[in-house]
């Protein structure tokens, strides 16, 4: 897996990539309580690319979720790409998910 951050009309875009397990989304979750201790407050994980995710992933994923609204921020996510179903759907009971990044930066 690999995460690739970058700025658009000030919301980090992490745009992640292979496969998404317990490890990968504890990754992905440090790197928003990083940028949160940086100040920003407006996320788009980006999981076009991840071509699997597990159930643990998703466990992980949550909790990044409340971090960042506890702080008065906003996190969504760009299209699950992988094909696991049941954990994907999980996800979606709790982020807003956008079929595109302009779409989730236009909705934060």
């Amino acid at each position: 897996m690999a995460i690739a951050e970058r700025i658009s009309d000030s919301v980090v875009i992490l745009d992640v990539s292979g496969k998404l397990t317990k490890d990968e989304g504890a990754a992905v979750h440090a790197v928003v309580t990083t940028k949160l201790g940086e100040g920003a407050s407006r996320f788009v994980v980006n999981l076009k690319q991840v071509n699997a995710v597990d159930s643990e992933s998703a466990d992980e994923l949550i909790p990044l979720y409340t971090d960042v609204s506890d702080r008065g921020g906003k996190v969504a996510l760009v299209r699950l790409g992988a094909d696991d179903i049941a954990a994907a759907s999980k996800l979606t009971t709790i982020f807003d998910v956008f079929v595109s990044e302009q779409g989730a930066i236009d909705a934060l």
